[in-house]
C-alpha cells in the first residue's frame, strides 16, 4: 500500500488522501482511470495549478481540492454522488452549473474571485462564498433546503439582498452576509468641524427590510 492511498478488497482504489503532499504541476486525465474513487483530497498543495477534467466517476462524495493555485474548476461529468465540493482558497473566477448534482449538499466556495455565483443544487443545505466577488446569488432564494449561507466580504447591493430578506429574517436558515465590500467608486470629500453632511440612497420600500447605515463598520 501507499501513503494516502485507500484500495478495497477487490485491490481497486477507493480513497486518494493526498493532503498537503507538496504535488506541484497537474494532476493528468490518468485519474479517470480510478472509476472506484470515493474520495478524492488534494487541498494543501500550493503546487498545484490544475486538475484534469473528472468525467466519470459513479461512487465519488467527497472532491477537496481547497487551498491549491487552481484558476479554473476541472469540468465535472457524471458524477451522480458528489455530496461534498470544497474549492476554498483558490484563485477561481467561476464555478460551472452545480444544478445537474443533485446529491451536493455542502458547497465551500470561500476566498477566491468569483463573481458568479453558480446555478445550485434545489436540495444544497450548506453554501459558503465568503471573500469572493459576488455581485449575483443565482437561484438562493429558491433552495428549500439551505440551512447555512455565507456571503460576507463580497460586492452584493441592497437590490442583491433583498429578494432573499425573507431567508434572512425567516428563522430557519444561519445566514452571514455583512459587511459587504465597496461596491461603488470611492470618492473623497472635504469637510469642517461642524458641517451638516447629508447621504442619500434609493431603497425598495416595498419589501418589509430594515436598512442601516454604517460608518466605518459601526452604526
Amino acid at each position: 500500500t501507499w501513503e494516502g492511498v485507500t484500495l478495497n478488497n477487490d485491490g481497486r482504489v477507493t480513497d486518494l488522501f493526498l493532503v498537503n503532499k507538496n504535488l506541484v504541476g497537474g494532476i493528468p486525465s490518468d485519474i479517470n482511470d480510478l472509476r472506484g474513487l470515493r474520495s478524492l483530497q488534494l487541498a494543501s498543495n500550493k503546487g498545484l495549478n490544475s486538475v484534469a477534467d473528472l468525467l466519470d466517476f459513479p461512487f465519488l462524495d467527497t472532491l477537496n481540492l481547497s487551498g491549491c493555485s487552481l484558476t479554473e474548476m476541472p469540468a465535472l461529468g457524471s458524477i451522480p454522488n458528489l455530496g461534498i465540493l470544497f474549492v476554498q482558497s483558490n484563485f477561481l473566477e467561476s464555478i460551472p452549473d452545480l444544478s445537474q448534482f443533485t446529491e451536493l449538499k455542502t458547497l465551500v466556495a470561500e476566498r477566491n474571485r468569483i463573481k458568479d455565483m453558480p446555478q445550485l443544487p434545489a436540495n444544497i443545505e450548506i453554501v459558503r462564498f465568503r471573500g469572493n466577488r459576488l455581485v449575483s446569488l443565482a437561484n438562493v432564494a429558491n433552495l428549500g433546503n439551505l440551512s447555512q449561507l455565507d456571503i460576507i466580504g463580497n460586492r452584493l447591493t441592497f437590490e442583491d439582498l433583498v429578494p432573499i430578506a425573507y431567508i434572512i429574517n425567516g428563522g430557519n436558515v444561519t445566514v452571514t452576509y455583512i459587511p459587504q465590500d465597496l461596491v461603488d467608486v470611492e470618492q473623497q470629500y472635504g469637510f469642517f468641524v461642524g458641517d451638516t453632511i447629508k447621504v442619500s440612497t434609493t431603497v425598495d420600500t416595498a419589501q418589509n427590510v430594515t436598512y442601516q447605515w454604517l460608518i466605518l463598520g459601526d452604526p
